[in-house]
């Protein structure tokens, strides 16, 4: 099982829309046709200049080689993930959002929640994946 978190963070009464945005992207992501090879390349250029300036902060390095050796047993070299990310095509993610569509998602929430959509409403938004 592999499981994609994701944090949205906002005022309540937004948090309804904010849920529905981000419930029609990964839709989208996982439909054949409905992401460009622009918004590949747009999305894969800003992933690789976001990693490269973060790895300019020892503290991120640090927490990045913790990491590396907790998941790999070992530091990769910052070109294996720079080829990594330009390996990927539009199949995969694809293949990934569908993948990670097609089990039961799981939800939580804190603070003010009153305006936050029930568990069953999302759920059933991603039942033609399962």
């Amino acid at each position: 099982m592999i499981s994609c978190p994701f944090l949205i963070l906002q005022p309540p009464d937004f948090v309804a829309k904010a849920v529905d945005i981000a419930v029609q992207e990964l839709i989208a992501i996982a439909t054949p046709g409905q992401v460009t090879e622009v918004e590949l390349t747009r999305a894969k250029n800003s992933t690789i200049s976001s990693v490269l300036m973060n790895l300019e902060s020892r503290v991120i390095v640090a927490e990045d080689i913790g990491r590396q050796l907790l998941t790999y047993g070992s530091r990769k070299p910052i070109d294996h993930f720079l080829q990594c990310m330009e390996e990927l095509t539009l199949d995969d993610i694809t293949a990934f959002a569908k993948m990670l569509l097609s089990s039961q998602p799981t939800m939580a929430s804190y603070g003010d929640v009153d305006k936050v959509p029930p568990y069953e409403f999302v759920s059933k938004r991603f039942q033609r994946f399962r």
